[in-house]
């Protein structure tokens, strides 16, 4: 059987280093780690170990969860049993949500709430700007490492115990103390033990005095402020590169500094793949990233290639094209009325039903987007005498039953728009092809002869169409309204067939 892939903490960190280092990672054939066999390193995480180790010793009578490398299983039901306990301290607890798996140096749980503690060799001392640089606002970069993996611990807590809060907290050498006895750091040698692990071994018990909470070389720091900065994204730019980003996201007047523009592009896929009503909240946004997602996901666009991936492409073309010749498109800003996401999610669910169902040429798409602006400027306003307003407002969530709902009001105000703009939605016809039967009878009634050359002044013996090369085509296109009747069909040859396809004008005629 496979060990399942995890995002882990140490990947999380090869990932905020750099993304192709945790594509790389465990394929030394492909790549070597070149940090493995540093000595420096080596030396670094040897102080690590200590660290980590007498940080425990701070804790007496917790519980280390004890399992090999890659063995997840054991790790999660030893966890799971111990946090049966109303109160208990683990060491090393093991933790997953969906796809991402911890192990957290020491969790304390009392009662319903949780103490993620994260034990690290660096030195801090009391009131050292809390984390924060000189503006007080970022987060200083050489803090940076720390706080984002004990962050990402945090959410991933958090997830898995959504009934219990959960704090989160540093523990590093305090600068401002002093060791309570000579040689403390020779207590505790590290070892190697199977499979090259690393392990510290505790020579002599620690003294009274040296585990004395007036005497810890370690300072508990909490973390949550800069947690929550993180989670809010106010410390993090995500790159917008993306050069085969679809149009649509140049209207979209949505900043994308935290994937916000991946999270709606999911969203319209989930509507496309439901083939309608969906739940759209976060988890069904990550349940289908995680279901899509191939090896090498970066520059792979195979998910194109699905019906409800075209699907949704042909109606985000159809949203582009109503708004791109539009004066309130800022280039740089998009259209700041396509920027709340549920109202940009109801509007590209109209598009969609119109698209299918209606023929929208230039005249209805600007009747669509003046609609929007007025829709908009109601919205905006927030009348609480407004009824629809105010319903739509309050089925601003992501659910199934809120789109449906939302979709309802949406297209009937829509109507109401229609009706007061004294215009009217031609609907197209779902035949679109000719049966066999009205194919013969067409064919029989013009002579076999093409029309468009008869029209031309060719002698028929020209203008006769085989049977085998003869083409049944609506006079009115299907595209702008015409009926797949035997009234609006007529004999074309090939040549003529094509050349109507491709000219408007030919068409209209």
């Amino acid at each position: 059987m496979s060990i399942p892939r995890y995002l882990t903490k140490s990947r999380f960190k090869l990932a905020s280093e750099c993304p192709t280092k945790l594509f790389y990672t465990g394929k030394n054939n492909v790549y070597a780690n070149q940090k493995i066999d540093d000595p420096f390193l080596m030396a670094l995480a040897k102080g690590g170990f200590q660290v980590g180790e007498l940080a425990k010793c701070y804790f007496p009578g917790g519980i280390e969860v004890k399992a090999g490398r890659g063995d997840y299983e054991s790790a999660l039901s030893q966890t799971d049993e111990l946090l049966l306990s109303e109160n208990v301290t683990i060491f090393e607890a093991a933790i997953r949500y969906r796809k991402f798996f911890i192990r957290v140096d020491v969790l304390v749980k009392i009662g319903n709430q949780l103490e993620l503690i994260e034990v690290k060799s660096k030195s801090y001392r009391e009131g050292e700007s809390q984390f924060f640089g000189k503006t007080g606002k970022s987060i200083d970069a050489t803090w940076k490492p720390y706080l984002y993996d004990v962050a990402f611990q945090k959410h991933v807590v958090l997830n898995a115990f959504p009934d219990h809060s959960v704090s989160a907290y540093l523990m590093l050498a305090d600068k401002a103390s002093f060791c309570p006895t000579d040689g403390l750091n020779q207590k505790f040698r590290v070892k190697t033990g199977v499979d090259d692990q690393k392990y510290v071994e505790l020579a002599a018990e620690l003294t009274a005095e040296e585990i004395h909470p007036d005497s810890w070389i370690l300072r508990k720091v909490p973390v949550d402020n800069a947690c929550d900065q993180i989670f809010a994204g106010t410390d993090m730019k995500l790159p917008d590169a993306n050069p085969h980003k679809h149009k649509f996201f140049q209207i979209l007047g949505r900043k994308n500094d935290r994937m916000q523009h991946l999270t709606t592009m999911t969203r319209f896929l989930l509507i496309e793949e439901a083939g309608g009503y969906a739940d759209l909240k976060d988890s069904a946004v990550v349940d289908f990233i995680v279901k899509h997602e191939v090896p090498d996901g970066i520059g792979n666009y195979s998910l194109e290639n699905r019906d409800f991936a075209k699907a949704c492409l042909r109606n985000l073309n159809e949203f582009f094209s109503i708004f791109e010749n539009d004066p309130m498109w800022d280039e740089n800003n998009g259209i700041k009325e396509l920027g709340r996401e549920y109202l940009t999610i109801s509007l590209y669910f109209l598009v969609r039903h119109l698209r299918h169902n209606y023929v929208i040429g230039d005249p209805e798409k600007d009747l669509i987007r003046r609609f929007f602006y007025e829709f908009y400027a109601r919205w905006y306003k927030g009348d609480q005498d407004d009824n629809d307003i105010e319903r739509f407002s309050n089925r601003r969530q992501q659910s199934k039953n809120d789109l449906q709902e939302r979709d309802i009001i949406f297209r009937q105000l829509f109507f109401d728009f229609l009706t007061k703009e004294n215009a009217e939605l031609l609907t197209i016809d779902k035949k679109r092809a000719f049966n066999e039967a009205e194919r013969i009878r067409i064919y029989r009634r013009d002579n076999g002869l093409c029309q468009h050359c008869i029209a031309e002044g060719k002698p028929e013996s020209e203008a006769q169409v085989s049977w085998t090369q003869y083409q049944a085509d609506h006079i009115l296109a299907h595209a702008m309204g015409g009926e797949t009747a035997e009234e609006n069909a007529q004999v074309l040859c090939q040549y003529h067939n094509a050349k109507k396809g491709k000219s408007p004008d030919i068409a209209a005629s």
